[in-house]
């Protein structure tokens, strides 16, 4: 379905301006690499460069101050940046085959990195509000990452996803201000899942291992939350409701299965 997208909208060599002081710069070195790039406003800069065979980029930028780059090196990658607000800024690194990122900004000063390496990687970044900062990393073959950050104060979210192996899945999601989540995936087939909802919250989460599954939920005030799971098949659950919870998990082993709920 994206790629059925960027066929029937990518126009090789196509840059379109709508206003003045806009900066568009594009490479292209080898076969049938398609870019685009659609500017409204002022002052906004993109630059593409595409190595290899077969990639598709798409930037759409409107309003002011707005930054992307994207590199592509091989083949058949995908790389779709749409930056609507002020001053946001995106980078995009794609090395190998078939890799897939989708990148949106609406609202203030949010950035945002994306740096894949390796194969059949997908990943999905949602910033809106004010100031969020996200960073994922995949270096791996059919790793999947989801990060959405809404920001509402003068503190930003932070969010920082690291994916070492095969067939990782990690989704965040922050709503607030002054959230922190860490996830780093190191093996195969593992599973996180954060969702942090208010604010000052910080999460880590460490999945060394194979088929891991983690889930911590926040809500309220500063709550901190900790897991990390090394072995085989292990579970954590952490739900935290209220303000100044602390949780740390520890999994090592296989088919360990951790619970923690606390309100207040």
């Amino acid at each position: 379905m994206i790629k059925a997208f960027y066929l029937t909208a990518a126009i090789l060599f196509t840059t379109i301006g709508f206003a003045q002081f806009n900066s568009s710069n594009i490479l292209q070195d080898g076969l049938t690499n398609e870019s685009l790039v659609i500017q409204d406003g002022f002052f906004n800069i993109s630059d593409i460069v595409q190595q290899g065979e077969s990639n598709n980029s798409i930037v759409d930028q409107n309003g002011q101050y707005q930054y992307s780059s994207v590199l592509q090196i091989g083949n058949s990658n995908i790389s779709f940046i749409e930056q609507d607000g002020f001053n946001n800024n995106s980078d995009v690194v794609q090395q190998g085959d078939s890799n897939n990122s989708i990148v949106y900004q609406d609202g203030e000063n949010h950035y945002s990195s994306v740096l894949q390496i390796g194969n059949s990687n997908i990943s999905y970044v949602n910033q809106s509000g004010y100031g969020n900062i996200s960073s994922v990393s995949q270096s791996g073959d059919s790793n999947d990452s989801f990060v959405s950050q809404k920001g509402n104060g003068s503190i930003p979210n932070n969010s920082a996803v690291t994916q070492l192996g095969l067939f990782n899945v990690s989704d965040v999601f922050q709503d607030g201000e002054g959230n922190d989540s860490e996830v780093l995936q190191l093996g195969d087939y593992n599973e996180s899942f954060v969702s942090q909802t208010g604010a000052y919250h910080a999460s880590i989460v460490l999945q060394n291992g194979t088929s891991n599954g983690s889930e911590v939920w926040q809500l309220g005030l500063e709550n901190f939350s900790s897991v990390a799971q090394f072995g085989f098949e292990n579970s954590s659950y952490v739900y935290q409701n209220g303000n100044s919870h602390i949780s740390t998990v520890l999994q090592t082993g296989t088919s360990n299965v951790s619970t923690v709920i606390q309100n207040n």
